[in-house]
C-alpha cells in the first residue's frame, strides 16, 4: 500500500522501511517512532502526525 500510494513499487517502498529500522537499530514502526523521538530526528508534530495514521507514509503522501 505504501508503494502505491508513493507511486513506487512495493518492494522499494518495504526496502527503504528496512534501511529507515537499521539505520535506527529498530525492528517495527512503534520503536521507530520511539528511538526517533529520542534522538530528535522527528520534529514532535510530523511524530503525531504519523502515529495517527494506519500506514506510515499516510501522513506523508496527504
Amino acid at each position: 500500500m505504501a508503494g502505491r500510494r508513493l507511486g513506487i513499487a512495493t518492494r522499494t517502498a518495504n526496502k527503504h522501511i528496512e534501511h529507515i529500522y537499521r539505520k535506527l537499530g529498530t525492528r517495527d514502526r512503534v520503536s521507530t517512532l520511539n528511538r526517533a523521538r529520542t534522538s530528535r530526528r522527528v520534529v514532535a508534530d510530523r511524530v503525531r502526525d504519523l502515529e495517527a495514521t494506519s500506514s506510515p507514509w499516510q501522513a506523508r503522501a496527504a
